[in-house]
């Protein structure tokens, strides 16, 4: 990996359980193998994670945020490998608009089937805080696979 993004990686911040009705942020979230980064992004049908790692195969799932707290989910990525993953893409069930806070969720890969909230569980960390981002919509962000993580 380029010695930008390990350096992303090591200086990462831990987020709380979004469940538990806490503000979180919009900073990076680096925990053990598994992190996830995804900078505001454009209104629209998609949504672009710049960073994924994960320990066991899974999803990053696009949730509507409540309160602050986990809402509908409107989006997931396809199957993702154990490892590393870039510009990962999202497609939403409806279009993102300017001004909309939305959470990314990590989910490992239980049932076999394609992602099922049902079956597939979030990752967590060794806390047991599931691992995820607060983001927003905006209509003057920039394209989110040209994101820079600092």
């Amino acid at each position: 990996a380029p010695a930008a993004l390990d350096n992303a990686v090591e200086s990462g911040s831990v987020k709380q359980d979004p469940t538990e009705g806490s503000s979180g942020s919009s900073e990076f979230l680096k925990l053990g193998p598994n992190a996830l980064y995804v900078p505001t992004q454009r209104p629209g049908n998609k949504i672009i994670t710049n960073l994924i790692s994960i320990d066991s195969p899974g999803y990053v799932a696009i949730h509507e945020s409540v309160d602050g707290k986990l809402g509908a989910i409107i989006g997931v990525s396809g199957l993702l490998g154990r490892g590393v993953h870039k510009d990962v893409t999202a497609v939403l069930g409806r279009e993102v608009l300017d001004g909309e806070e939305l959470i990314a969720v990590l989910y490992y890969e239980k049932g076999g089937a394609g992602f099922n909230s049902g079956d597939d569980a979030p990752v967590r960390d060794a806390d047991e805080n599931i691992m995820y981002m607060n983001f927003t919509v905006s209509s003057s962000a920039s394209d989110p696979s040209n994101a820079e993580m600092i």
